[in-house]
């Protein structure tokens, strides 16, 4: 029997933080800046599309806290070239950029 992709045994996820800006209340007119760290414990998931077709070509589950930049690779179809890549700002890299120039 095969294991359902969500167990957590599976992949090595851990706890990361989740950067946020709290709005304190105003004392004596001053704006005070709090930053904020909420702890976070869970999985990615990095898919590749056909737009055409709607259906999954690739996906890779990764850790919360691994970078996103990082996965494009792994989810790109070499067979695919059918359309342009679309992807958040977050796999923006001179990386992933040399690897799309191939």
């Amino acid at each position: 029997m095969q294991e359902p992709l969500g167990n957590p045994g599976r992949f090595n996820a851990h706890w990361t933080l989740k950067r946020a800006k709290a709005r304190p209340a105003k004392a004596n007119g001053a704006k005070a800046k709090v930053e904020i760290a909420i702890p976070v414990f869970g999985y990615k998931t990095h898919v590749s599309i056909d737009r055409k077709h709607r259906f999954v070509r690739r996906f890779t589950v990764t850790s919360a806290a691994d970078d996103d930049g990082a996965q494009l690779a792994n989810v790109l179809d070499a067979t695919n070239t059918a359309s342009d890549v679309w992807a958040d700002t977050a796999y923006r890299s001179k990386t992933n950029e040399a690897h799309l120039a191939k």
